[in-house]
């Protein structure tokens, strides 16, 4: 957040999105909350600062509780996924405690989880879809990408969470879910590059439960695979958003020097 802000002042030109949309996509409430009033579809929730307020939430049960400001899966475990009353209180009090941070708590929806990388500005157009493959989770386990399964590689959970490309969806679908995905790197001003994270429920819904907008653009991370399912390796993917943030700021310059 600080440095894209420090560029910014420095007429330093960067790819990404800018420090208000990275200060906002950390914010995960004020995010939600965004989100919703743009109409994009996302988990009913609430913000919860103090453990005994965790009681009196009314939202329907499963729920899943995960840090407000924090991303890469940091305090999420297997108990998230929150089935009644008692074992809410306890976790809530828990994440306080160990993070010294608010908790958001929003509902838990059961269904495919599906990532869309985005890429662009004026247009914005999808990557090849990916999801997780929860097949070798053990059983019992929620199905949920908690902390050991994106750092852990020695975990059962991180065995259980393999990312593969979107073999099939049903008919309306894929629309939906890149419809919804380009809302919603709009609603949050993302740049040049971004991924938005989904549940899909059973009847369709797609609804967002993260918006990245610095994601991992390492070889081996997510984006790269995206951008190769499409046939574009690795040197021509950053070679595009390099292309995509120069076109950005070319567009910015032509304005201002019109005004």
């Amino acid at each position: 957040i600080v440095m894209p802000a420090v560029f910014d002042m420095l007429g330093i030109p960067f790819t990404g999105s800018g420090s208000m949309a990275l200060g906002l996509c950390l914010h995960k409430p004020k995010a939600k909350d965004i989100l919703r009033s743009r109409g994009v579809p996302t988990p009913a929730s609430c913000t919860i600062e103090r453990a005994k307020d965790a009681a009196g939430v009314d939202l329907p049960y499963p729920l899943f509780v995960k840090l407000a400001r924090e991303d890469a899966s940091v305090g999420i475990k297997d108990d998230n996924v929150i089935w009644d009353r008692r074992s809410l209180v306890r976790r809530v009090r828990a994440m306080l405690d160990e993070f010294k941070q608010p908790v958001l708590i929003e509902r838990y929806v059961e269904g495919r989880e599906v990532y869309v990388t985005l890429l662009g500005n004026d247009q914005v157009a999808p990557l090849p879809f990916h999801e997780i493959d929860f097949s070798r989770m053990p059983a019992g386990r929620p199905k949920i990408v908690s902390y050991a399964a994106k750092w852990d590689e020695n975990s059962p959970e991180y065995a259980g969470t393999t990312p593969v490309p979107v073999a099939e969806l049903p008919a309306g679908w894929r629309a939906s879910i890149q419809r919804t995905a380009i809302a919603a790197f709009r609603a949050l001003e993302l740049r040049d590059y971004g991924r938005v994270d989904f549940r899909v429920a059973e009847d369709g819904t797609p609804y967002v439960i993260d918006v990245n907008p610095n994601c991992d653009i390492s070889p081996g991370a997510g984006v790269a695979r995206a951008a190769l399912a499409s046939g574009m390796g690795y040197p021509q993917l950053i070679g595009r958003i390099c292309e995509i943030a120069w076109e950005r700021y070319r567009n910015a310059n032509t304005k201002a020097c019109a005004a």
